[in-house]
């Protein structure tokens, strides 16, 4: 557990060599970086925090920000003492992602994004869902919930193509669940996030966009008004896959990860 001011952040550290920093998207824990980054960790440090509220990081009782989650990562990096890293953000940790670049830049040596959008009136918005409708979600029986995730968030051809992965994830879902007292803050944070444009033009470590070429949660076309805003950035689409790219097909996920790990000075 890593101290951040009065609360404790959880980390989990894998592999070793060179700092791969992964923050987790909505309502999940550090559980989303399984399935797919074992390669990735044969020559880098995968350092994965739980978000405030989430996985084993302490819960909360007030209001936060996208901005103060962007804190806590940095102070994660500057207590690990570690070099700047590689900064892979999963849809809201995409979020987490952009705002660490622009909090602590010397921090971060490059950005992967991925399933993500920035904030402000030119994204494509996310499908309208309500505090009621996120606290009602995240109390219906955890298999349930996980199964209407799994079916909104993965190609259909998923569980038919990759069953036994499928199942994996699947359990992980069960098992990791938020919440939903912790989820409804994500939700108060990820709202006031996208309201307010940031200056992500401002950002200048080089940057890979990721996303699934059928996403129905996050519009591609976001991925390319992130490239058009973030300089130094280019965009890779995965063919066939939805919002959960990553875990559908890994293998072509990590390879444009490395590729792009590769290309950096």
């Amino acid at each position: 557990m890593t101290s951040v001011d009065e609360s404790q952040i959880h980390v989990t550290l894998r592999g070793q060599g060179s700092p791969i920093l992964g923050l987790a998207g909505f309502g999940c824990s550090h559980w989303v970086f399984d399935h797919w980054t074992e390669r990735l960790q044969q020559h880098h440090q995968l350092i994965l925090p739980d978000n405030r509220g989430m996985g084993q990081s302490d819960k909360v009782d007030s209001a936060y920000e996208i901005h103060d989650l962007a804190t806590d990562a940095s102070k994660v990096l500057e207590r690990l003492d570690s070099d700047p890293a590689i900064v892979i953000g999963i849809s809201m940790g995409g979020f987490i992602a952009q705002s660490l670049a622009l909090l602590a830049p010397n921090r971060v040596r490059a950005l992967v994004l991925m399933c993500t959008l920035g904030s402000g009136p030119d994204f494509t918005s996310l499908p309208d869902s309500s505090r009621d409708d996120i606290q009602k979600y995240y109390q219906l029986d955890p298999l349930v919930r996980a199964k209407q995730a799994m079916a909104t968030t993965t190609h259909p051809s998923f569980a038919s193509i990759e069953p036994e992965l499928y199942a994996r994830v699947l359990s992980d879902r069960v098992k990791n669940s938020a919440d939903w007292r912790q989820v409804t803050h994500q939700y108060d944070a990820v709202q006031h996030f996208l309201k307010h444009a940031q200056p992500i033009h401002e950002i200048k470590c080089p940057c890979l966009i990721l996303t699934g070429d059928q996403d129905r949660l996050v519009d591609p076309i976001n991925a390319h008004l992130l490239a058009q805003k973030i300089p130094s950035s280019r965009v890779v689409a995965i063919p066939d896959t939805d919002h959960l790219f990553f875990l559908e097909k890994p293998d072509a996920t990590v390879a444009a990860i490395e590729s792009f790990i590769e290309s950096l000075p």
